[in-house]
């Protein structure tokens, strides 16, 4: 017990401290942060929740933050309507893909495993790409190929609070069972058909 505080007095002594595990640990370290400052979960229902981690500001230190997003559901989920009410999707060459921080996430994270020198490219990862964007630079589709319990990131404009972002209802790429289902007795009917009409 002693030692430990003896350890602990040093670090403090000598401005030393051990980062905090981030809490949102799914996008890289960026500049200023070493996690994500939010996080939008695809919950089991199909819903969505936005969690904001208050230790984690702009990773620009100015304006620009890291988002990201974890599929709890049973599907993948391919698209991702966005709604802010600020102008998130106003970008304007800083994203966090876009090689100019230190640290920089993997270049592998980002768009053809380089840091692109143009937008929305630099605000996307190698997970997330933009796209719909409105004319407001309020609104706009995340295309995404989360498969359950995957995650991935990206960068918005802006100081963001959770409450400025809104997520919309989620694009799956795989469909129900009913569906499913009824996509076979669809077949079924077809190939009867044209079974009749053959014998005839």
């Amino acid at each position: 017990m002693k030692l430990a505080l003896v350890i602990a007095s040093i670090l403090v002594v000598f401005g030393i401290s051990a980062s905090a595990a981030p809490m949102f640990p799914q996008c890289p370290p960026v500049g200023a942060d070493i996690g994500c400052e939010f996080l939008i979960t695809v919950n089991a229902n199909g819903t969505t929740s936005v969690a904001a981690d208050s230790t984690q500001g702009p990773y620009d230190n100015s304006e620009d933050v890291l988002v990201g997003v974890l599929n709890n559901s049973s599907s993948t989920v391919t698209s991702l309507p966005l709604m802010s009410s600020t102008s998130a999707f106003g970008f304007d060459g800083d994203g966090a893909c876009s090689g100019t921080f230190s640290p920089n996430p993997p270049a592998a994270q980002c768009q053809g495993g380089v840091f692109p020198t143009t937008d929305p490219a630099g605000y996307e990862s190698v997970g997330a790409t933009f796209g719909s964007i409105n004319s407001g630079m309020t609104a706009a589709t995340v295309f995404l190929s989360l498969a359950p319990g995957q995650s991935t990131w990206f960068s918005l404009e802006g100081a963001l609070t959770a409450s400025n972002i809104t997520p919309g209802p989620v694009g799956s790429g795989v469909p129900e069972p009913a569906s499913i289902a009824l996509i076979g007795i669809g077949l079924c009917g077809l190939g009867l058909l044209r079974r009749t009409r053959k014998s005839q």
